[in-house]
């Protein structure tokens, strides 16, 4: 038996594709660790969403490989010299699914509903205004500089639909018609979503990065098919139910590499793990010294070990690929229990239980908690550990009954996405320091990238120095993917464009 290498991908890197002739009648089944709530691309911020909307719409703006803005219906764009004006020039004869060439006045519509009720129209608030220059050009204004404006338009849940299929239609109405190399078929939940090939999809120019360039549909058809229990996953993987499956455990996923027919993929920065610490007035958690207490008796790599199997890496960075920084190390990791009962001396520690919450859904929270419990109590902290499923687990987090909460960041394109954490309107931890929301405000202002870098950096030290806020670890994950699957790149979307399935 041949053994097989870990293929390891890290998602800065640009791959190219791999050319293979469409097979004709072929269907790529991909098993995906749960099922979209909604197919409606204005609707959602789940990846299961975005998973099936990245392969079928497409947006003014799309990601490279390294999440650098680049054309998509956009083929180019002006940008004022004082950064208020945006002109966008569209790719001429695109056509949507329904037959339609796209115009400036299908993305006119389909912004306006992103900005009006969209699960994102809060990224877009320094929008002024939009008009049509003719059907190609479209010109949007805006009341301050924005540095993320490009990267949030970027976002596959800004997806531009046609007029008619969205004009009047609340959110998850939409009728499901976009311009990507794969159109609808239907949505059974719980069963699959199943795609087509676009026919009359012509590929953009360029290199294919990310979701931009040159995609094509190299199978007839897909099932992405939802399939929670994760070791179900594994076996259909390895009988050939499944060409390729999302999320494989790391047992199952170890015991793979030795399969002939199959290759395992670990994929770099799935997720960061990370504590809320509640700052409510009538938490003991607002004691600094209680704070710094909790964040020098964590051990990160024991909890690593536990939690991902020790697959991924510790480091402080809150920022991912460009923005990662080291800001605030030293008080990173520190793992000096002598320094933490000092700290709980000087906090005056009553031994009165906190409350830690987690959840089962995503086990990595799960086993970060158990670790965590461990490692406090080592340090004289008692713990009222509180399991619950992740929706049981969001609404109590709502309430702000608890001291420490084990929560998670997928993906994020642009270091401002972390503003939802730290800005006291929307914090889910009550936290409201003004030199955080200063930061927070200039970091979005400053278009200068080695700029908005170094404030980035120093929000990252201020938190840690205060201990407001806990990172834990990056947790790499497994894919499986058959070995008779060509061109498959493992990315935080499920790409299944230049894909095809070899003999």
């Amino acid at each position: 038996m041949t053994m097989h290498r870990i293929a390891r991908f890290t998602l800065v890197m640009l791959f190219g594709i791999a050319a293979s002739a469409l097979a004709q009648g072929q269907v790529l089944r991909v098993a995906a660790i749960a099922g979209p709530p909604t197919l409606d691309p204005h609707a959602s911020t789940t990846r299961a969403t975005a998973d099936v909307g990245i392969n079928i719409f497409e947006s003014l703006v799309g990601y490279g490989e390294d999440f650098s803005p680049q054309p998509q219906i956009a083929r180019s764009w002006d940008i004022s010299d004082d950064g208020l004006t945006y002109t966008f020039y569209l790719y001429e004869g695109i056509l949507f699914h329904n037959g339609k060439v796209l115009t400036a006045t299908d993305v006119e519509a389909s912004l306006e509903r992103v900005f009006e009720m969209g699960v994102y129209r809060a990224r877009f608030g320094d929008v002024s205004s939009m008009e049509v220059i003719d059907d190609h050009t479209i010109r949007l204004h805006l009341d301050q500089p924005s540095a993320p404006f490009l990267i949030n338009l970027a976002e596959p849940s800004i997806a531009i639909m046609p007029v008619e299929a969205i004009e009047g239609r609340d959110l998850r109405e939409a009728d499901l018609i976009g311009t990507g190399p794969f159109e609808f078929v239907e949505w059974l939940p719980d069963r699959h979503v199943h795609l087509r090939r676009f026919d009359d999809y012509v590929p953009r120019d360029g290199e294919a990065t990310g979701n931009t360039g040159r995609r094509s549909a190299m199978v007839d058809e897909v099932l992405i098919i939802p399939v929670p229990e994760e070791s179900a996953r594994a076996a259909g993987l390895e009988t050939g139910e499944y060409h390729i499956a999302d999320f494989l455990p790391y047992g199952a996923g170890r015991r793979l590499m030795q399969d002939p027919d199959v290759s395992i993929l670990e994929v770099d920065q799935h997720m960061k793990p990370f504590i809320y610490i509640n700052h409510h007035a009538d938490r003991p958690t607002t004691n600094i010294d209680l704070r710094r207490a909790i964040q020098a008796a964590l051990n990160h790599e024991e909890i690593m070990a536990v939690a991902s199997e020790g697959y991924g890496t510790v480091d402080p960075s809150i920022g991912f690929r460009v923005w990662t920084s080291d800001a605030g190390s030293e008080y990173f990791d520190i793992r000096d229990q002598d320094a933490a009962r000092e700290y709980l001396e000087a906090a005056g520690y009553d031994g009165r239980p906190l409350v830690l919450v987690t959840n089962t859904d995503f086990d990595v929270m799960y086993r970060s908690a158990l670790m965590i419990e461990r490692q406090l109590q080592q340090v004289g902290i008692e713990i009222d550990l509180q399991v619950f499923d992740w929706p049981g687990s969001r609404a109590l987090r709502d309430t702000l009954q608890w001291d420490l909460f084990i929560s998670g960041h997928l993906l994020q394109e642009d270091p401002s996405v972390i503003d939802f954490h730290f800005n006291p309107a929307t914090s889910p931890f009550a936290m409201d320091d003004p030199v955080v929301t200063e930061l927070l405000d200039r970091g979005r202002t400053e278009t200068d990238f080695e700029e908005r870098f170094a404030i980035y950096a120093e929000l990252q030290e201020t938190v840690y120095r205060n201990a407001n806020w806990i990172k834990l670890f990056d947790q790499n994950i497994f894919q499986g993917v058959r070995n008779e699957v060509d061109g498959y790149l493992p990315w935080p979307y499920m790409r299944v464009f230049n894909v095809s399935i070899g003999n």
